[in-house]
């Protein structure tokens, strides 16, 4: 198996991780879907939502997920709890 630095893809523990970061995604994207008038009054919270879907959708399967994906995540995770 090759490794992860951009060489070819390894396991299945890829595809995982960009599972694992779609299913963090979902409960910033829940609230975000739930209290449209209120949520949408903290746009950076919308913005990091959509972030982070489209990271998520346009990720790579066959290699571990970017940095930039886990940030992004992380981005919502937080915010989604700081207006909860």
């Amino acid at each position: 198996m090759l490794g992860a630095h951009g060489l070819g893809p390894l396991d299945g523990r890829d595809e995982r991780e960009l599972r694992r970061a779609q299913g963090r995604i979902r409960k910033p994207n829940e609230l975000l879907s739930a209290e449209p008038d209120r949520i949408l009054g903290t746009l950076e919270f919308a913005r990091a939502v959509s972030q982070a879907q489209r990271l998520v959708r346009d990720g790579d399967r066959t290699r571990e997920p970017s940095q930039v994906l886990r940030v992004a995540v992380e981005k919502a995770e937080f915010l989604g709890r700081a207006i909860r």
